[in-house]
């Protein structure tokens, strides 16, 4: 019996951590969250949804051990004095260091109860965004490149938008997954006149560079952690 709980609690489990590593990786400034074309998710729901299955995700694995559990404990409790001095220092919304302190410490047990070595957060980590990455060179080279696939639509996002006149940006969209969200003109490049842009892969996030702090942080885990599992 206990065989057969195992077999059937794996795999929901499985599911339960991938969802986990999806929903953070959307809160990586993806564009679903800076657009009011996509009303049925905000920062809001995703902190909330990531706490809500990071916590199942815990409750499954039913191994995290007292120790563990102190040290985030401890960890939870320095970031909330710290955060609390921040938001007084620099003035920043209560809201927003709260959605921080809640994924922090999530992150925190999470780590310390499901991080195993061959299944562990890591490992979904990098084959989630190895999965990113195919989709966004694909979009990439054959859409905005070669042109041989064109944008089904436009959204508008309030990443980069236009402050004084609340104009938002208008960004062109492949099946709602790849956004052309950047260019980078050759004239800063290079110092001279020309009308050539390189468009940028931005995947579905609002900007290159955080689509390459993504892609950073996999190639650290390939590099460094999984020399350690």
């Amino acid at each position: 019996m206990t065989e057969i709980k195992k077999r059937i609690k794996n795999p929901i489990l499985q599911l339960f951590e991938y969802a986990f590593v999806v929903l953070v990786v959307l809160n990586f400034r993806s564009m679903w969250l800076h657009s009011p074309d996509y009303d049925f998710i905000n920062t809001k729901r995703l902190v909330c949804s990531i706490a809500i299955i990071g916590l199942i995700c815990v409750f499954l694995k039913r191994r995290i051990r007292f120790k563990e559990f102190m040290k985030a404990l401890l960890i939870s409790v320095i970031l909330t004095v710290y955060l609390g001095f921040h938001m007084i220092i620099r003035k920043y919304s209560l809201r927003e260091e709260l959605y921080f302190l809640i994924l922090c410490i999530v992150m925190i047990l999470y780590n310390s109860a499901c991080n195993d070595k061959k299944y562990g957060f890591y490992t979904k980590f990098n084959n989630i965004i190895f999965l990113i990455t195919v989709i966004s060179l694909l979009f990439w080279l054959f859409g905005t490149v070669i042109g041989i696939l064109q944008p089904t639509g436009v959204i508008y996002t309030t990443w980069t938008s236009n402050t004084v006149s609340n104009e938002l940006k208008p960004v062109k969209t492949y099946y709602d997954i790849y956004y052309v969200a950047q260019t980078y003109g050759m004239n800063k490049a290079l110092g001279i006149t020309t009308n050539l842009d390189i468009i940028r892969n931005t995947g579905f996030f609002t900007e290159a560079p955080m689509f390459s702090f993504v892609l950073v942080l996999a190639l650290l885990v390939e590099l460094f952690k999984k020399r350690k599992l």
